[in-house]
């Protein structure tokens, strides 16, 4: 599910739908900040949402504090071949609904 609207706290006098979902035992709700996925060069966006969301599939079923490491550490591996620093904020959180 993608987020609407603007980011939260941008505008003081917006209104968000709300939505509620039920989480299965081993669920997992990823919510990421686009520093996560779009960072550029002069040329192009390297990584991108697409590939960032085709990483995370990958990998479901990984640790999450194994599933951060990794992927901040693709990332930042993915800067450097380029030489390019950090450009935004980098925000990842992961709820994961326990086996019952």
């Amino acid at each position: 599910m993608l987020s609407k609207g603007p980011p939260i706290g941008l505008f003081n006098e917006i209104e968000y739908s709300e939505d509620s979902i039920t989480l299965n035992p081993q669920d997992r709700i990823v919510i990421v900040t686009d520093g996560l996925y779009e960072f550029s060069t002069s040329k192009d966006h390297i990584y991108g949402w697409d590939r960032m969301v085709e990483w995370f599939e990958a990998n479901k079923k990984e640790a999450s504090e194994i599933i951060w490491h990794e992927f901040h550490d693709l990332i930042v591996e993915s800067r450097a071949k380029l030489g390019i620093q950090q450009e935004d904020d980098e925000t990842l959180l992961i709820l994961t609904r326990d086996a019952e």
